[in-house]
């Protein structure tokens, strides 16, 4: 999802064709997760745990927590409140 976001960020700032293959370049340094069925069912859990909660998700920020609970690795974020509802995932932060 975060990949997606910032193709979105690059379109509505109306970065020139420079700006948008720097981007692509520096993006080459990182590895796009695949979707998966089990991902998508998880992301199902932890959107419907989170508003049950009371505590509602974004949905993009649903997606990374999915992936990371899926993955079974930490995630990295400056924004610990965003994540606050969903259980058994691991975060860092500074």
């Amino acid at each position: 999802m975060t990949l997606a976001e910032l193709e979105r960020r690059s379109l509505e700032r109306n970065w020139g064709q420079g700006r948008k293959l720097e981007l692509a370049q520096h993006l080459t340094r990182y590895t796009v997760l695949p979707v998966s069925r089990e991902l998508c069912a998880k992301w199902a859990e932890v959107s419907v745990a989170a508003k049950r909660k009371g505590r509602p998700i974004q949905t993009a920020d649903a997606w990374i927590a999915a992936s990371a609970l899926h993955y079974r690795v930490p995630l990295i974020t400056n924004n610990r409140g965003d994540y606050s509802a969903v259980d058994g995932l691991a975060l860092l932060s500074a």
